[in-house]
């Protein structure tokens, strides 16, 4: 069992592992340790910034990077480690990057040759004022931050645009070395650990939540901290179809992650229940990669399902790349429990769908902060109350003509991309954001409890984090060959099966 002390314990651990490999001179060992001290950080929302992670990274930029002096142009970066399809907002920053008809490079510590990439590769053959940067894969983490830094000088960009994941400890080293350009940190992960809280110069967040932690988590100044919404991308696979038979009755869709769906006394699927015995006439269906993995997790859906007898009209879709065709082939969206989906609940409202969220106080009640304030009269979409949320979803399936009209009224709160690129253009270049700050406590325990629960009951990732530590590989191999042991335990046996087979 994984406790929140043992989370601690380890945490400050490999920050201690990682401090005694630089003092060593063993840089690649210690930024290994950093790198996961943030995974654990991120994953169970042990904190929102660390300083002594924040000071190393500094320190290895001081002492191991070197930088000329940039004699900056008018360009600008934007440096990317996630470069796939409709994830993140890579596509939504390039096509504002794009609109703004400026040089600009693309670096990727990915290629876009991948499949997973055409759609934002064909943004880049549009354009012929983009310089592409791939970062080669079989550099070491020094070496890679030495190789942005390189690029960067030699483009000399006035500004960059960061968009990272947490434990991207090369990436944020590079950028801690390259001050002389300002740098944007693209707050895709709001509501979890991040390096760069001391590093970057300004940070873009998409909404009231992201600003409230930046300030009070996160301790940057509230003048470093900028709201621009997003819109979410509408381009996706042609659609795969339903099940045979299911597409005849009222359609809701519904999807996530595990942790979205997981814990309050298995809340999500009593709700679901309770849905197809008061709806005799919908299909219901989920969609999700992550929730539905290579882990074992699948055991738990599927044990939810047979307890809860969803099987007759509960589907399971996993993992579609034609998300965007599937939300234009149903009817109405119903948001998880306990957290809420922000970006589903875009691509809901930008497809003219209905919105019901039966919400948590501190895990979802905050939804709706991912589409443009009301104006005047506006539906409800977030629901405290369960009565109320399946009296909602009840009118909206009796009531094709209610769901039509809510789901347009819906869509006139996405973010316009024209409106984007404008506001974007005036953060980056004038320092100045459209939309007003909204100030209110965010506690960040319920999440970090909620996760632990999935950690010991259900995704098991704990050990799966610690055998990827090159220091405990190479120091503690008792210890590694412990975790690896629960790994192997908790892992689905024909996954892994292929795995040391190597297929």
């Amino acid at each position: 069992m994984v406790s929140e002390q043992k989370l601690y314990k380890k945490f400050e651990k490999l920050k201690h592992y990682a401090r005694a490999s630089i003092d060593k001179n063993a840089y690649d060992l210690a930024v290994d340790c950093m790198k996961t001290a943030c995974a654990l950080a991120k994953n169970y929302y042990l904190c929102y910034e660390d300083d002594t992670l924040e000071d190393m990274v500094a320190e290895l930029a001081e002492s191991q990077i070197k930088v000329g002096h940039i004699k900056t142009t008018d360009r600008i970066v934007f440096y990317d480690t996630h470069t796939t399809d409709n994830i993140a907002l890579t596509q939504q920053y390039l096509g504002a990057l794009i609109s703004w008809n400026i040089p600009f490079m693309y670096i990727t510590t990915k290629s876009l040759k991948n499949r997973s990439a055409a759609l934002i590769r064909g943004q880049m053959e549009s354009v012929n004022n983009v310089t592409v940067c791939e970062i080669p894969v079989s550099m070491g983490d020094i070496q890679k931050a030495q190789f942005i830094c390189d690029r960067v000088t030699e483009y000399a960009p006035s500004h960059a645009l960061i968009q990272t994941t947490s434990d991207d400890v090369a990436g944020v080293m590079a950028w801690a070395a390259l001050k002389e350009t300002q740098r944007f940190y693209i707050d895709l992960s709001d509501h979890s650990f991040w390096l760069g809280a001391k590093i970057f110069d300004y940070f873009i967040t998409f909404r009231n939540c992201g600003y409230n932690i930046c300030l009070d988590k996160r301790n940057i100044c509230g003048d470093k901290v900028f709201i621009q919404p997003f819109y979410p991308t509408t381009i996706s696979k042609p659609f795969q179809g339903f099940p045979t038979g299911s597409e005849k009755r009222v359609k809701l869709l519904s999807g996530g992650r595990l942790e979205k769906i997981y814990g309050r006394g298995e809340a999500y699927f009593r709700m679901v229940k309770k849905i197809l015995d008061e709806n005799k006439n919908v299909s219901f269906y989920f969609v999700g990669g992550g929730a539905f993995g290579k882990l074992g997790q699948t055991s738990y859906v599927k044990k939810m399902i047979k307890k809860y007898q969803l099987g007759e009209r509960f589907y399971v879709l996993g993992f579609r790349n034609d998300i965007i065709e599937l939300f234009h082939k149903v009817d109405v969206y119903i948001g998880t429990y306990p957290i809420g989906g922000g970006l589903m609940t875009q691509i809901a409202a930008s497809n003219n769908l209905p919105v019901v969220q039966y919400a948590s106080p501190g895990l979802s009640d905050k939804l709706s902060e991912f589409l443009l304030p009301e104006e005047g009269d506006c539906d409800q979409i977030v629901y405290l109350d369960e009565k109320l949320f399946l009296a909602q979803v009840k009118e909206y399936v009796e009531d094709e003509n209610e769901r039509k009209r809510s789901g347009i009224r819906l869509s006139q709160r996405v973010m316009p991309k024209a409106v984007f690129d404008v506001q974007l253009h005036e953060i980056v270049y004038a320092l100045k954001s459209e939309h007003t700050v909204k100030r209110y406590e965010y506690d960040c325990d319920k999440l970090r409890k909620n996760q632990i629960e999935i950690e010991n009951h259900c995704s098991h990732s704990y050990a799966r984090i610690l055998i990827k530590n090159k220091y405990i590989r190479k120091k503690e191999p008792f210890l590694y060959i412990g975790y690896l042991a629960q790994f192997a335990w908790h892992s689905d046996k024909k996954w892994l099966l292929k795995k040391v087979i190597g297929k």
